[in-house]
């Protein structure tokens, strides 16, 4: 009977169940052994015998389907405007799909005409009988993805509002205040999960840890480097040159001296005395310093060392010309000294955006209550 295909709920209805022959069988029953298959004890129904949690859970499993599919078809959602009716004559008392998501059945009249409004999930037991656990579908405290912009009935958005702890007492029993405590005493927070992408708690794995549930991360990027290099280009040299200048001169000029003189003088000759020849003339008669033969050689008187000041006229403020001469058009040769192999450093500059994100869709989070 089991289906394997789907998935069951084992656990919900039954956690495990008898799958082996029993010390002391009960005649006339069948059980299940694992290893021999069914074995018939004595004598009795051919169809009786225990079966495992499996097959229990697909049968369960199938029964609330159908209530699910009654509930949506034919099932009304609970509201304090409405009067239900309770068991009669005439009539079958009326189910409702409750706000905590379980179905429950009217064990008497009840609403705005009758005795007033009383939600089953408040727990009047009175007025209402339970029905099922899984009319609903799912669990309190489940949250899944929708692709509308409002919740569907019996959840919530997760958009992390503050909700009150008496009307959605359930949901407030299974999650607390672990996404918030409201003001403290009538109302809790729900998670805010908008923008967000959610993350299997770590639970002791050691991968996450340390990590509570329910708490939020903030981005990052495992740490990293970018590796980037150039080829070696070789020992080599660059070539240079220089345009072509043009036959040209370049202008000079010496700054103005001012009106000045130049200062000079006569190297020392030291003591001496300059000779002096003296001759007779014809108009002399004989006596000294005249005649026609020579006398004989007389000297000046020594003057000692001594040099002679030689004084320049001063000239006026003047500057002298300097003349260069024009070069023919040429160029001046440049030269590069070799450099060893060698690599050039490169930078890489930061790119993407403000947050690490993989491609993704927009859907709608959702809390059962």
């Amino acid at each position: 009977m089991a289906n394997t295909d789907r998935p069951l709920s084992p656990g919900i209805f039954a956690a495990d169940a008898q799958t082996t022959v029993p010390a002391n069988p009960v005649p006339g029953v069948s059980y299940r052994d694992p290893v021999s298959g069914l074995s018939t004890i004595g004598l009795g129904w051919p169809f009786q015998r225990l079966v495992n949690s499996a097959e229990f859970n697909e049968v369960m499993y199938r029964v609330t389907s159908l209530l699910d599919v009654v509930n949506k078809t034919a099932g009304l959602p609970w509201s304090d405007q409405v009067d239900y009716q309770g068991p009669g004559v005439a009539q079958a008392p009326s189910f409702v799909a409750s706000t905590n998501g379980n179905l429950y059945v009217a064990l008497q009249a009840s609403g705005p005409n009758s005795g007033g409004s009383r939600d089953p999930a408040s727990g009047n037991s009175a007025y209402w009988s339970q029905f099922s656990g899984l009319a609903a579908g799912a669990d309190i405290g489940d949250v899944k993805t929708v692709a509308t912009e409002e919740p569907p009935f019996g959840w919530l958005k997760c958009n992390g509002d503050v909700v009150s702890r008496t009307q959605y007492a359930a949901l407030f029993d299974v999650i607390g205040t672990r996404f918030g405590a409201g003001n403290g005493s009538t109302t809790f927070g729900l998670p805010d999960l908008r923008g967000e992408f959610v993350r299997g708690w770590d639970d002791g794995r050691g991968v996450d840890s340390p990590r509570e549930l329910g708490s939020a991360q903030e981005g990052q990027n495992a740490s990293h480097s970018h590796q980037a290099s150039v080829a070696a280009a070789g020992g080599h040299t660059h070539e240079a040159s220089t345009a072509g200048a043009g036959a040209h001169g370049h202008d000079a000029s010496t700054a103005g001296a001012g009106s000045h003189a130049h200062g000079g003088g006569t190297t020392v000759d030291g003591n001496h005395q300059h000779g002096l020849t003296m001759g007779f003339t014809n108009l002399d008669s004989g006596s000294v310093g005249g005649g026609a033969a020579v006398y004989g050689t007389q000297y000046t008187n020594t003057a000692g060392s001594h040099s002679h000041a030689i004084t320049t006229d001063a000239a006026p403020d003047h500057a002298h010309a300097v003349s260069i001469a024009a070069a023919p058009d040429h160029q001046h040769t440049v030269s590069i000294s070799s450099v060893a192999d060698h690599m050039h450093t490169i930078t890489v500059s930061a790119a993407g955006g403000a947050e690490v994100r993989p491609r993704n869709i927009a859907l709608l989070y959702v809390i059962k209550y």
